[in-house]
């Protein structure tokens, strides 16, 4: 099983969890953050905002990209393809192509639950601020659409995510957040199952 564990509850949750037959096992921590939408437009339009370079272009991911998506994802499983090319083909995303070639540089796609993530650019096309521009278009598609905050996850450590997102104000850390799996290691039976 996996599960989302707060930091504020990782001992208890641990503790419950043992008591009840299961291991755990922390497969990576992020942190959550949280920006005003509203808020964050205003002040994104007192900044330069970054333009793609000559001939690259902004498109949604295709479906056939779910494999390169589940390859660059760290906490994608081996029987993540299925999901991932179900999320491109019904949630909104953004990639930077670069002229002449089919396959994105650099992507984020939303999570069912509403946020931007799963963003990754390609090491031979960092410090080009893409994530930066697909971040601002991602904002720009749910404030239109509604959304009046924007929630995120960046992975423990991931600081070239963090100074990306930095530089959008507004920003908001929440919670340290623990990715775990739990496995179980006995079998507690029931009363009534004993008496059968």
């Amino acid at each position: 099983m996996l599960y989302s564990v707060d930091d504020k509850f990782l001992k208890a949750t641990t503790e419950y969890m043992n008591n009840h037959g299961f291991s755990m096992e922390k497969k990576f921590t992020y942190r959550l953050y949280m920006r005003n939408l509203e808020k964050g437009i205003l002040a994104d339009s007192q900044q330069k905002t970054p333009k793609l370079p000559e001939g690259y272009k902004l498109a949604p991911l295709r479906p056939e990209h779910a494999s390169l998506i589940v390859s660059k994802t760290p906490y994608c499983g081996p029987n993540a393809y299925p999901l991932m090319r179900k999320m491109i083909e019904t949630l909104p995303s953004f990639a930077v192509y670069p002229p002449t070639q089919e396959d994105p540089v650099s992507w984020v796609l939303l999570h069912e639950n509403g946020s931007p993530g799963f963003g990754f650019t390609l090491p031979e096309y960092r410090n080009m601020k893409f994530l930066q521009i697909i971040g601002e278009a991602m904002r720009n598609h749910l404030f239109t659409n509604g959304y009046k905050q924007m929630s995120f996850e960046i992975a423990d450590g991931n600081t070239s995510a963090l100074q990306v997102s930095n530089k959008f104000p507004g920003l908001v850390t929440l919670d340290l957040i623990h990715f775990m799996v739990f496995k179980r290691t006995t079998f507690i039976s029931s009363p009534q199952s004993a008496k059968l």
